[in-house]
């Protein structure tokens, strides 16, 4: 199949798949590149090939910092003022904020120890125990 997108796996191929993950791209995304497989080849060579299922889950691993990243480079983003007002528009920060939600919530889904909610519980308790030698109902 000259010409057409790469089938057949090896090493460099899965290298590079494996780098853009690890920097934040989607399996998705990388898989519509140029010069890159299809979304359902990258899966079976997940399912098929346990050295690459191996660097794969790496990759997802790396990839979550990468996201934190993500996060902060669109909070730390200024919304670009009105040219004649100079009024920031809602609908950008909206938009922004909805951004660092989602990808919060996708840390928090997929590492809930490392990016989860922290919730702690105090419990405080008194037990009496009493023998008085017989059965009390």
């Amino acid at each position: 199949m000259a010409g057409g997108r790469p089938t057949i796996f090896n090493d460099e191929l899965a290298a590079s798949i494996c780098g853009l993950i690890a920097c934040g791209e989607s399996l998705r995304a990388i898989c519509r590149m140029d010069g890159m497989p299809p979304l359902g080849t990258v899966m079976r060579w997940v399912a098929e090939n346990e050295k690459f299922r191996d660097q794969y889950r790496e990759a997802k691993v790396q990839s979550q910092d990468a996201v934190v990243e993500q996060i902060f480079n669109i909070l730390d983003e200024s919304p670009a003022a009105h040219p004649v007002t100079g009024a920031i528009d809602p609908g950008h920060v909206t938009w922004a904020k909805n951004r660092a939600d989602a990808r919060k919530w996708y840390l928090g889904k997929i590492a809930p120890k490392k990016y989860g909610e922290r919730i702690s519980q105090d419990i405080d308790a008194t037990v009496r125990v009493t023998d008085s030698g017989k059965d009390e109902w």
